[in-house]
């Protein structure tokens, strides 16, 4: 599932790998100041990079929602604390694709995630 834009063209600056790990994700405050539905979304990657995520749900998350998500790549003890911002929900017939932007925050692991992608 590629994030393109309306011409086709690769929207993601960094390279994808297609995955398929188990995700926790947690909204950490609502765009709108609205209360938030959902304490947690169980997720599965799509596909993962240094910069972003990809995730199947059965759960949709608002577009612009910050999140904080917990990851585990298979074969790697380490679980990865990250934040970022839900880009685009879709939804699909068996659940919703998730595009997750990671941002730089205080409390994320974000150098760690990205040194995994540099080997």
């Amino acid at each position: 599932m590629a994030m393109a834009d309306e011409n086709g063209a690769e929207r993601r600056r960094d390279e994808r790998h297609g995955r398929v790990d188990r995700v926790t994700l947690r909204p950490l405050e609502s765009p709108e100041g609205a209360e938030i539905e959902v304490a947690q979304v169980s997720c599965m990657t799509v596909d993962i990079s240094a910069g972003g995520f990809c995730l199947r749900s059965n759960e949709a998350v608002e577009t612009d929602q910050q999140v904080e998500i917990c990851a585990q790549v298979l074969g790697n003890p380490i679980k990865y604390y990250l934040k970022g911002t839900v880009l685009r929900c879709t939804a699909f017939e068996d659940g919703y694709a998730l595009g997750i932007e990671l941002e730089e925050r205080p409390g994320a692991d974000l150098r760690g995630w990205q040194a995994l992608f540099e080997e």
